[in-house]
């Protein structure tokens, strides 16, 4: 008996079939690509929830400074995060654009 492990041969393995997320992302990049996307669609509804909130809030204030003010507070933030996720959205197009990336491999 020998104290270390044995040689694994992973040279018959398929990864398609052996692991199920790669049947769909047949690369890295579309992966990357799947999560950047539905990260920003989920920062959007995030966004739109918020404003809804917000303006929920605004109209149920019923003169109240206090609850006014939170409510352009909600409303504001909503508007900070927007623009957030809108650079973080053009950030990625120029990062992929100066990598030549085309979305069906990683540019390096």
């Amino acid at each position: 008996m020998t104290p270390f492990a044995s040689p694994v041969n992973a040279q018959g393995i398929d990864l398609r079939t052996a692991f199920a997320p790669a049947r769909i992302f047949d690369s890295l990049g579309n992966l990357l690509t799947f999560i950047i996307n539905f990260a920003l669609g989920a920062a959007g509804v995030v966004f739109f929830f918020l404003l809804i909130w917000g303006g929920i809030r605004f109209m149920t204030s019923r003169g109240d400074d206090k609850a006014l003010g939170e409510a352009r507070q909600t409303i504001t933030n909503a508007g900070i995060g927007l623009l957030i996720i809108l650079a973080a959205f053009i950030i990625i197009q120029i990062v992929f654009r100066l990598a030549n990336y085309t979305g069906t491999r990683l540019p390096f």
